[in-house]
């Protein structure tokens, strides 16, 4: 958007009865400003010109940074939950339509990749935090990448942060196969050779916590009597 000229400034009242500015442009039009907005940009000066792009992209950035801080300040967030969220906010529904929303994605990128190098958001700190909240739930590192990718994490990310976790796929799903047994009756026939059925049903408990077949089946022959009689 090219440069404009100031032609007004006129005091005005929010939605929320706090002191604004109506300030009005001889190409694009009417925008409403906060009282520290308009003293920050000098908006008040009538006549003077403004590059419109700049100025929009540059409010835009510090009101999505003052909304979307409380959302991630106590818990990690991915970049695309922060991204969704601001847009979801600052849309034509809440008065960001016109001239505002060709700015939308760029201001919302600019706040995203701050909060990242403040520390308050990232993909890798979301993954981390994830993994730690598990408490060493006995579940696969490729069920983790899953829920991760659900979550917006880019596949090569997750991935990366699942390995730096140095989860060890046999143990997890040795826990995991313990803790099924202990609630449940015995698996195994009075002779010691577990059933196809049992077999089976173990082995479908397993690779729902995303541990390949040959994971599973070395879990079974471990705990399991019988479990590698065919």
């Amino acid at each position: 958007m090219a440069s404009d000229v100031i032609v007004s400034c006129v005091q005005a009242e929010t939605e929320k009865g706090e002191k604004a500015y109506r300030v009005a442009f001889a190409a694009v039009g009417e925008f409403v400003f906060t009282f520290d907005e308009t003293m920050e940009h000098c908006l008040y000066e009538e006549g003077r010109t403004e590059d419109v792009g700049v100025l929009l992209t540059a409010v835009l950035t510090a009101r999505m940074r003052k909304y979307i801080i409380p959302f991630c300040a106590y818990t990690k967030r991915t970049e695309k939950q922060i991204s969704d969220r601001i847009k979801s906010a600052f849309c034509e529904k809440n008065g960001y339509g016109g001239a505002w929303s060709v700015y939308i994605d760029t201001a919302a990128e600019a706040v995203t990749d701050l909060l990242v190098s403040e520390g308050y958001a990232g993909d890798r700190k979301y993954c981390e935090a994830y993994i730690r909240s598990l408490g060493g739930k006995a579940v696969s590192g490729r069920l983790i990448e899953r829920e991760l990718e659900k979550r917006g994490i880019p596949s090569g990310i997750a991935a990366a942060s699942v390995g730096e976790a140095g989860i060890d796929e046999d143990e997890m799903c040795a826990r995991a196969l313990e803790k099924k047994l202990r609630s449940r009756k015995n698996a195994a026939d009075d002779d010691g050779v577990l059933s196809d059925k049992e077999k089976a049903s173990l082995m479908r408990f397993l690779m729902s916590r995303g541990f390949d077949a040959g994971t599973a089946m070395r879990a079974l022959r471990r705990y399991v009597p019988g479990a590698d009689t065919e």
